[in-house]
């Protein structure tokens, strides 16, 4: 709690509030006292126990003069030097995570996009390793639908057992994309 001021304050606060109260005064009073915290509803507990003591020490003669002359709330004390701090950094680690889920969301499409790109720069036949820009030609050939070439060009110039070069040709398009 940061109240600024001397206990002559609040003592000055008690005498003018209590002028008020037994009607010696027609207003509150001039002191005031810096007070960090909130104001919220009394709770139905605390009101009874406010309204049992002031009946009890003699500031009111029953319990519908104190809800005349008083509001049901209090102050409670809170300490507000760390909220702003504490607002700004979780105002800006929220802000990283939307960038990291951007970035998660967008990033994956881009690298797999990337990496498929770089796969068809080349593809494996019987073990071996080809680039794609040499397998152009056999591909021109397939799409014009002469397999039986293609064929024999997998077994003659790409050493391919005849089974296998069948296979490849059949399923072109898992080697040449």
């Amino acid at each position: 709690m940061k109240i600024c001021g001397s206990s002559g304050n609040y003592s000055n606060i008690v005498e003018e509030s209590m002028d008020y109260m037994y009607g010696d005064a027609n207003d509150l009073g001039t002191m005031t006292v810096p007070f960090q915290g909130v104001v919220l509803q009394v709770d139905d507990e605390t009101k009874k126990k406010m309204t049992d003591w002031l009946l009890e020490v003699g500031l009111v003669e029953q319990a519908s003069e104190l809800e005349e002359i008083t509001l049901p709330y209090m102050l409670y004390s809170v300490n507000l030097d760390g909220i702003r701090q504490n607002t700004l950094i979780f105002g800006g680690m929220t802000l990283v995570g939307l960038v990291l889920l951007c970035i998660g969301i967008f990033a994956p499409d881009k690298a797999s996009a990337s990496s498929v790109y770089l796969e068809l720069k080349e593809t494996k036949i019987g073990g071996m390793t080809y680039p794609l820009e040499q397998l152009k030609a056999l591909n021109d050939i397939i799409i014009k639908g002469n397999k039986q070439e293609a064929h024999n060009i997998l077994a003659r110039d790409f050493h391919v057992e005849p089974d296998y070069a069948s296979f490849v040709v059949e399923n072109w398009s898992e080697y040449y994309y």
